[in-house]
C-alpha cells in the first residue's frame, strides 16, 4: 500500500472514530464530581439543557441508567449502547472536596445549577439587587445578596442554606460567605416567583 493511500486510510480511521465517539454521548456531558463521603456524585448536563446531580444506579431519561461513576468518569448504560463521560479535557471542576451539604435522599431530576465562585467573585458580588421581594422576608433577603453570584431569577427566595433552613437573613448570609472563604462548597434551595418549581444551586469554591 502506498504512502498516500495509507495516510488517507489513517485519515478516513480516524475521522470515523471522532465521529462515532461524538455521536456516542448524543450531547451529554460531566460537568462536574464531588465525593460525598465514601461515594461520588456527578453534575450530568442533558441534551436538552439544564443539569441533573446523579450517583450510581440513578435513571436517566430514554431508558438509561449510571452504571460507574468514580472520581473522574461516569457511565451511562441505554438499552442500544453505552456511554463513558470524563472530566479529562471537559472544562470541569474536577473532584471537590467532600461535601456534606448534598441531600442523599434528593430527586435526581430536581433541577440543578452549578457555579464557580473565587473571592474576587464573592467580593465584587453587590450587597443588594433590584429585586422587588417582600422586605423583611429572610430568604428573599439572602436571595438579594446573592442574585448576581447565584444567577438568581427576579423575586427569588432562598429557602435553605447547606440545607439549614433560613430563619435569620444575617446569620445565611454569613454562613455562605464563611463557608466560600474557607473553600467549602454551599448549597441554596431556591423558590421562584411565578410557580416555577424549586431548584438548588451549588456554589463551589475554586482559587482565584
Amino acid at each position: 500500500m502506498g504512502t498516500a493511500v495509507l495516510v488517507a486510510v489513517l485519515a478516513l480511521t480516524l475521522l470515523s472514530f471522532a465521529n462515532a465517539h461524538a455521536a456516542t454521548t448524543n450531547g451529554y456531558r460531566l460537568a462536574g464530581i464531588v465525593a460525598v463521603g465514601k461515594d461520588y456524585m456527578g453534575f450530568l448536563e442533558l441534551p436538552g439543557g439544564g443539569q441533573i446531580l446523579v450517583r450510581q444506579g440513578s435513571a436517566i431519561s430514554g431508558g438509561g441508567r449510571i452504571v460507574a461513576l468514580d472520581g473522574m468518569r461516569l457511565r451511562i448504560a441505554f438499552p442500544d449502547r453505552t456511554i463513558e463521560l470524563s472530566l479529562e479535557g471537559s472544562g470541569g471542576p474536577g473532584v471537590a472536596s467532600t461535601m456534606q451539604n448534598i441531600p442523599t435522599d434528593r430527586p435526581d431530576d430536581e433541577p440543578i445549577t452549578m457555579l464557580e465562585v473565587s473571592s474576587a467573585d464573592l467580593a465584587a458580588a453587590p450587597r443588594t439587587s433590584n429585586g422587588n421581594g417582600k422586605r423583611g422576608d429572610a430568604g428573599v433577603e439572602v436571595a438579594r445578596r446573592f442574585a448576581s453570584l447565584a444567577k438568581l431569577p427576579e423575586n427569588a427566595r432562598v429557602l435553605t442554606v447547606n440545607e439549614m433552613p433560613v430563619k435569620s437573613a444575617d446569620a445565611a448570609i454569613k454562613l455562605v460567605e464563611q463557608s466560600l472563604a474557607d473553600g467549602r462548597a454551599v448549597s441554596l434551595k431556591v423558590a421562584a416567583a411565578g410557580g416555577d418549581p424549586e431548584k438548588r444551586v451549588y456554589l463551589m469554591p475554586v482559587d482565584q
